[in-house]
């Protein structure tokens, strides 16, 4: 659930979910419908914030759990790759913000 503190991601095997965050008007914004192979949760495991949206499963799925540990083993190799996820995170949260704040 959005807000909630993270302590892995998922990728989806089977099945198909939906990505949304509450709405200033009431109701909720659909950010993404994710099928097999997509990954949810990596934004929360790449800069160490709460969950930035909240997501369903609109059909019966399976779902594989990567924990922190897991997913942050490649960053311990490649400094500069890392980097570029930190960056490309807080860039995300930050259009986020701003489609909430003034585009509602």
């Amino acid at each position: 659930m959005a807000g909630d503190e993270a302590d892995g991601c998922y990728r989806v095997e089977e099945g198909l979910l939906k990505a949304s965050i509450a709405a200033p008007a009431g109701g909720e914004r659909i950010l993404a419908i994710l099928g097999p192979g997509s990954v949810v949760g990596e934004l929360s495991m790449i800069d160490g914030g709460p969950r930035s949206a909240s997501v369903t499963a609109l059909r019966d799925s399976k779902l594989s759990f990567v924990g922190r540990t897991a997913f942050e083993a490649p960053g311990r190799t490649s400094i500069a790759t890392w980097r570029l996820c930190c960056r490309g995170a807080c860039a995300t949260r930050t259009t986020r913000w701003w489609r909430r704040t003034f585009f509602p």
